[in-house]
């Protein structure tokens, strides 16, 4: 395997453990996986840190510029290449604004800001199934994630029409 590749799931998998933990804390009710949760910001920074340890690795190891970043042909979302692009540039800004100043710099925005996450873990799990991950690494962590997220949100939003009951 690449060396580039030990990175790419290091992200994937923290990836995972960042979308997963919102969901699973909401229907489970588990105080580890709350933990876990009020980790994110901190799981959310290794995983950033990896994804650009992956391009920079990736870049070198086949001699790729980065400057095809800024190729149109690059940005093609028929290849991998695109969905990585798209899962690269929603990441920065997630890794930049992944501290205590920005939350107090962006107040509210900062949140609104932060679902970027979603596509990034979309557009992610669409990169690595197109560069020829295995289905079951990729789509089904995907749709256990949508499933799982679907399900908190009617429950949330059946716990908030109780209260206003």
């Amino acid at each position: 395997m690449d060396f580039n590749l030990y990175f790419a799931w290091a992200a994937w998998i923290t990836l995972l453990i960042i979308v997963l933990s919102r969901p699973l804390a909401d229907l489970l009710q588990v105080k580890f996986i709350r933990k876990i949760q009020l980790k994110r910001k901190w799981i959310g920074l290794i995983c950033g840190a990896m994804v650009v340890l992956h391009v920079v690795v990736y870049s070198i190891t086949f001699s790729v510029s980065l400057k095809f970043f800024f190729d149109s042909s690059y940005w093609d979302f028929a290849k991998f290449t695109g969905w990585g692009g798209l899962a690269f540039v929603t990441m920065i800004p997630l890794l930049l604004t992944s501290n205590n100043y920005a939350i107090r710099l962006l107040k509210r925005n900062w949140k609104r800001l932060q679902r970027l996450t979603y596509l990034f873990f979309i557009a992610s799990g669409i990169h690595i199934y197109m560069v020829g991950g295995k289905w079951p690494l990729t789509l089904v962590p995907m749709a256990i994630w949508l499933t799982l997220w679907v399900w908190a949100y009617f429950l949330n939003l059946s716990k908030r029409n109780k209260v206003k009951q």
